[in-house]
């Protein structure tokens, strides 16, 4: 659910994972950050997202 620049997610899916090591934490590292209220925002070809001490960046090409 989106409000306001604010994504919320209720209900989360995963797969299953059979990894151990790197691969699971970046899962768990994922899952947390998910797990709590995401701030977005742009500027100008650059999507970010922040989730407690976390921050993810998405720019075009």
């Amino acid at each position: 659910m989106i409000m306001g620049s604010t994504l919320v997610v209720e209900k989360l899916a995963l797969g299953a994972v059979g990894c151990v090591g790197d691969p699971a934490e970046q899962e768990k590292w994922v899952v947390g950050f998910l797990k709590q209220p995401v701030e977005m925002s742009l500027d100008q070809d650059t999507l970010t997202w922040k989730s407690g001490t976390g921050t993810l960046s998405f720019k075009t090409r």
